[in-house]
């Protein structure tokens, strides 16, 4: 990156003597420079030099070609970068590479480097490391390393012909605790690499890609609902430079208007040209000094993100069929912005336009005026509405209002004017039938499904209207709403008189997707004399058991008998007020709930032998094995008769059989058939003198004592993964020690 070399005008009094400020070069000034200078050291490794290897290829024309980097590991516990540039030659390195503030990247802006510092920052993690240069035909090996001084050296300990491409290779030792921070590092420091890293020594490295809502040439907004990493778990813009991402300091900028704090306080992406930008002698941060470009860039792209992003958005309702429907988009658009950029989208000067009309969170509003017929005499006057507007609400998510039913009341107008928010959770409706229109609506609002409305209420507002130009003029003004006439909404289920006996008697049958418990019994009638079924006895919709509430667990219960097969899903429950139970219990043709369920369950469990099924998981459960032994394949142990392999072979077998409660196995239906008897019966399966089909307790202390290491092998694998000991590769150790073991 150019630095700026403009001399000082300087204005001066006096004659006196004249001497300049010195750097002395000991101990204490390379300490700063080296160890002094970075917050996050591993951090700062990984991504100085990278960039270093990133310019390298630049300088040579091969900005597509990704550079490579070495991950430690525990066979290979360094961290390395190496690029296939231009290389440095044995000159070099000793004049250029060894200097401190010297760079052979000052008079380019298509690359990062500069101050010639980031090439020494391993020495603010280690004493020493090694640099390898393939240049012209030669690889030459040297150490760098802090003499007995405290200064930086570097001497040249191998020299060799090669057919390698010219490139620099750094290498540095890392301890074995901070393996995953170099991980953690390359992935915070890389992941705007273009191309990304080719990255090596360990097979369990990906990169986390940022996933980006709207993206353009010099700016992107990050997709806040998906995985963060890095600076993706912050709100606030960055600035992208040269691959590196900057934390900008708002308080640091002078000025800044309140739309460009709106920009900053996004979660953005704002790319700029090398040299754009000053940034500290770390790179850790930007340099905001009056001299220097950094605010006044940051301030030009953020006036260019305010006038591009409503041209970004306008085109999300180009497709919109309707006034209204534009702005429930715009309201959906800014429920899910995230906060920086709802805030810019609810200023004035944020234009979103459909056919030319301004679209905002605003209310429509429709004069009232225009719909009123003025009759009567000048003395006694007469206003009538010729439009007449009911609104039916019903709170959501089981909030009830006047019972649970939808209520409606006269739409009121405020000021001479009617006003309508427009949302997915209003429907609008035309009266064209007349009588029985309320009904119909309070029907569609109890059987429709609105979809998942998370807060409010769904509402209909049914429009009755003296003319047809009236009720087209109206649908015009707000908006162009899409509306459904009445006439094609189903009439609800005519309402059938109680009667002596038990013909047509009024029952409820039972539907698992009610919220409350009114929800989940819809009213229907039935002949108990000419039909037959399930029944249990309810009161005040709650389902009851010898006078026990069972409302609380009867959803359960029923999914329980449904995942048993004792019942269908399409097999209706009817619920009958105690008095005809009574009646019901007597009749062959009807069968209790409760009666069904124990009688099934005790033949289910008799037939599938699901005690065995509870023992058998039972000994799953107490068996204290290591996590790696049973989540893992064990294909490659020689002797398939071992202690080992029988033991695995027959937990294996348990597990698929009983192990598992996301699957219908065994052991998930002996569970199932247990808790029902429990809830229902009072009682539970009989699991006395049934032995399991294998001891694998016995079996593992065995194992245990043949192959005592595994003893030493700690249960939480997050303890070997630190050590970027991978689950195969502790596999592969595992495997190789008992094929030892069966082989002595």
């Amino acid at each position: 990156m150019k630095i700026g070399t403009e001399k000082n005008e300087v204005h001066t009094t006096g004659g006196g003597e004249k001497a300049r400020f010195k750097i002395a070069a000991n101990r204490q000034a390379f300490q700063i420079l080296s160890d002094g200078l970075y917050a996050n050291k591993i951090l700062a490794i990984v991504r100085e030099l990278s960039t270093n290897a990133r310019d390298s290829h630049i300088d040579a024309g091969k900005a597509d070609l990704p550079i490579q980097v070495h991950l430690p590991n525990p066979i290979e516990p360094w961290f390395s970068v190496r690029d296939f540039g231009l290389g440095l030659s044995h000159e070099d390195i000793m004049t250029v590479y060894n200097s401190y503030f010297e760079s052979t990247k000052t008079k380019s802006n298509d690359v990062t480097g500069c101050l010639g510092l980031g090439s020494k920052s391993p020495f603010s993690y280690t004493d020493q490391f090694t640099v390898a240069s393939c240049f012209n035909g030669v690889r030459r090996l040297y150490n760098a390393y802090i003499d007995e001084d405290g200064a930086p050296s570097i001497r040249e300990i191998q020299s060799t012909k090669t057919d390698e491409c010219n490139g620099l290779e750094i290498q540095v030792a890392v301890e074995t605790s901070d393996f995953h921070r170099f991980n953690e590092a390359a992935q915070k420091a890389l992941i705007r690499f273009n191309p990304l890293p080719e990255v090596i020594g360990t097979a369990d490295f990906k990169f986390n890609p940022i996933k980006y809502a709207i993206a353009t040439d010099r700016w992107a907004l990050r997709d806040t609902n998906n995985d963060r990493y890095g600076y993706r778990d912050r709100s606030e813009a960055v600035a992208i430079q040269g691959a590196v991402a900057y934390p900008i300091n708002t308080s640091a900028m002078k000025d800044l208007t309140r739309a460009q704090q709106m920009v900053l306080e996004a979660p953005l992406d704002i790319q700029f040209e090398i040299g754009e930008l000053m940034v500290t002698a770390s790179r850790e941060a930007l340099s905001y000094g009056d001299k220097e470009p950094t605010t006044n860039s940051i301030k030009q792209a953020c006036d260019k993100i305010i006038a591009e992003l409503p041209i970004m958005y306008q085109k999300e309702f180009d497709d919109c069929k309707s006034l209204w429907e534009a702005k429930i988009r715009y309201h959906d658009l800014i429920e899910k912005a995230p906060y920086g950029i709802q805030s810019l989208m609810q200023r004035d000067a944020f234009s979103i336009k459909w056919k030319g009309v301004e679209v905002n969170s605003k209310a429509i509003e429709v004069d009232v005026t225009n719909y009123i017929c003025k009759t009567g005499s000048k003395d006694n006057p007469h206003i009538e509405y010729e439009l007449d507007l009911r609104l039916f609400e019903r709170r959501s998510r089981g909030r009830r209002v006047d019972g649970g039913n939808p209520r409606a009341y006269k739409f009121e107008s405020y000021s001479g004017t009617w006003k309508f928010m427009p949302s997915n959770t209003i429907k609008v409706v035309y009266n064209d039938v007349g009588r029985g229109a309320h009904s119909r609506v309070t029907h569609y609002m109890l059987e429709h499904d609105f979809g998942d409305v998370k807060r409010g209420a769904i509402k209909v507002l049914m429009i009755e209207a003296k003319r047809e130009a009236l009720m087209k003029k109206f649908i015009q003004e707000m908006g162009g709403v899409d509306f459904i006439k009445v006439s094609d909404l189903p009439k609800p289920p005519a309402k059938v008189n109680k009667t002596s006996g038990t013909a047509g008697v009024k029952v409820h049958q039972y539907d698992a997707s009610g919220y409350e418990d009114r929800e989940k019994w819809k009213p229907t009638s039935l002949d108990f004399k000419t039909t037959s079924g399930i029944y249990v006895a309810i009161n005040r919709y709650k389902p009851f058991k010898n006078d026990t509430d069972m409302s609380y667990k009867f959803s359960e219960i029923v999914e329980m008998a449904i995942g048993l097969g004792i019942i269908d899903k399409k097999t209706p429950i009817y619920g009958v007020y105690p008095r005809y139970a009574k009646k019901l219990a007597s009749d062959s043709n009807w069968t209790s709930l409760w009666e069904l369920l124990i009688s099934k369950t005790k033949i289910l469990v008799k037939k599938e032998k699901l005690a065995q099924g509870i023992v058998n998981q039972n000994a799953l459960q107490d068996l204290n094995v290591l996590g790696i032994v049973q989540n893992s394949t064990w294909d490659k142990i020689a002797d398939s008769n071992s202690p080992f392999s029988m033991f695995v072979d027959h937990l294996n077998t348990m597990r698929k059989q009983y192990g598992s409660a996301s699957s219908n196995t065994l052991a998930t239906r002996a569970n199932m058939a247990n808790r029902l008897l429990s809830e229902v019966a009072h009682s539970k399966i009989e699991t006395s003198g049934v032995k399991a089909d294998h001891d694998l307790k016995a079996e593992w202390k065995m194992v245990l004592t043949l192959y005592p290491m595994l003893g030493v092998i700690p249960h939480d694998t997050y303890y070997m993964q630190r050590r970027n000991i991978s689950d195969r590769q502790l596999v592969e150790i595992i495997t190789n020690y008992i094929n030892l073991v069966d082989a002595s």
